[in-house]
């Protein structure tokens, strides 16, 4: 990591990721902003709406199916993410650290490094910057994100402002969304 011009840095952050951190992102990620609720429920209502009409035509075994199948879809859904947030923190300790990296603001943007790569984002290619309870996640792509946990709140209170002076509308405040 060769940073040559340390002048034109108004912040840069070593950011640690816990799996607390990561699993507070992933559940807001998830369910808030890619809504990946939606289909699990739809389907728990079909099968509702089937289950309701099987009674009503007196046909109680397959009513009775389609109610477990309502109840079914979205406890696998919620099980599976679940399981997958087991799996992608390897049940790490409190506190351990699954990933880190350099983030470092700039009034044009901002840049990652990390020992895998290193990536950098204009504020007017940045997709969206989201503050949850304990990080800020900077989107580069609807698809690729960067957090920033939070490590000293008076340092971590001037990182949204500037964020959020530099970003403009594509900053938001999520705090209260998930956790």
């Amino acid at each position: 990591m060769k940073i040559k011009d340390k002048d034109k840095y108004k912040f840069t952050i070593k950011t640690k990721i816990t799996p607390e951190i990561y699993r507070n992102f992933a559940a807001f990620d998830t369910f808030m902003l890619r809504k990946r609720w939606v289909i699990p429920a739809f389907g728990a209502a079909v099968f509702a709406a089937l289950a309701g009409i099987f009674f009503m035509k007196q046909m109680n075994l397959l009513a009775i199916a389609a109610m477990i199948f309502t109840v079914a879809i979205p406890v696998l859904f919620y099980t599976t993410f679940q399981n997958i947030m087991r799996r992608n923190t390897h049940n790490a300790p409190r506190g351990a650290v699954i990933d880190d990296y350099l983030v470092s603001l700039t009034e044009e943007g901002f840049e990652i490094y990390s020992e895998e790569e290193q990536a950098d984002c204009t504020w007017a290619d940045m997709k969206a910057a989201f503050r949850l309870s304990n990080c800020i996640a900077l989107y580069i792509t609807k698809d690729r994100s960067f957090l920033i946990s939070q490590f000293n709140e008076k340092r971590y209170e001037e990182i949204w402002a500037f964020i959020c002076s530099h970003s403009g509308n594509k900053a938001k405040d999520r705090r209260s969304a998930v956790s």
